[in-house]
């Protein structure tokens, strides 16, 4: 009955009645009063003592509605964590707003908390939200939302707007391209997590500009390839592989690639071979089943 009352309001309203029921000494709205106490103390305790909660058992959608209208002007990071940590397991569309409000969030570090939500919860919703976080100045951040835009399961994050919405945007002072305007304009450690998102999002000049990775004359950079295309579950990679393994010279890549392929092929079609064979002589194994399984001319 009391939580359905709350969540029947909003706005005024719904401030006035937690009042009214805190007056009243209901827990629940007893701590979220807390929450606009001038005593940061007191702000950084009720923060916790609702993450503890929601770790338990999901917020109503009230709660969630006044801390999204609570986090834009809360200036500690102490606090915005918390209210966000209350949140992270949450997909309704009240938790959505608190993480909609944390992606515009004046601070930094409240951006990037934004941007782990996005992530962890895959939400193809919060994507518009991304798209000025991928142009940021602050690198943390970028990063933060460049990882973030490949696990949001929405296109939009790859081209970002067509041009007449991009001009209406613009006139916010909002940035409107995606990911692809990034490739070639960030450093190379950037550029990799780019193509790696635009390759989890099934953008072909992702994965294109992923499989060139393969052949980077840096072994750190080939083994990070190697490992994505084994993530992404291609199947087609499987041939790249054991083509890459042919040339192969460094052990390290030679490891990643024989894991690769242990992930993309199921364990009853794989070639059997000694376990006490080297990595070298397994990869001549992958080669020779290859071919047997080449159709005939």
């Amino acid at each position: 009955m009391f939580h359905a009352d709350l969540d029947s309001l909003a706005g005024d309203q719904l401030a006035k009645r937690v009042e009214l029921y805190a007056r009243l000494d209901i827990k629940l709205c007893s701590t979220v009063r807390e929450l606009k106490r001038d005593d940061l103390y007191q702000r950084r305790r009720a923060a916790r003592q609702l993450s503890t909660q929601a770790s338990e058992k999901t917020l109503p959608a009230w709660v969630c509605r006044l801390l999204a209208e609570h986090l834009p002007g809360e200036q500690d990071v102490h606090v915005c964590r918390s209210l966000m940590q209350a949140v992270e397991h949450d997909t309704t569309p009240e938790a959505r707003l608190v993480a909609e409000a944390a992606l515009v969030h004046a601070w930094p570090d409240v951006r990037i908390q934004g941007c782990r939500y996005v992530e962890r919860q895959r939400l193809p919703q919060l994507a518009p939200f991304l798209l000025p976080l991928l142009h940021e100045r602050n690198p943390s951040v970028q990063q933060a939302a460049i990882q973030a835009a490949g696990y949001c399961r929405n296109p939009l994050v790859i081209d970002g707007f067509p041009a007449q919405a991009s001009e209406k945007v613009g006139k916010t002072g909002r940035a409107s391209a995606g990911l692809r305007s990034l490739l070639g304009a960030v450093p190379p450690t950037v550029e990799f997590e780019v193509i790696a998102s635009l390759a989890r999002l099934g953008d072909d000049q992702g994965r294109t500009e992923l499989l060139k990775l393969c052949y980077s004359p840096l072994a750190e950079r080939r083994i990070q390839a190697i490992r994505l295309l084994a993530e992404l579950q291609d199947s087609s990679a499987v041939d790249h592989l054991i083509r890459l393994g042919w040339t192969e010279q460094d052990p390290g890549v030679r490891t990643a690639i024989l894991q690769g392929l242990e992930t993309l092929v199921p364990a009853e079609r794989r070639p059997k071979f000694p376990a006490s064979l080297d990595a070298r002589a397994q990869l001549e194994q992958w080669a020779e089943w290859r071919e047997q399984r080449r159709p005939a001319a």
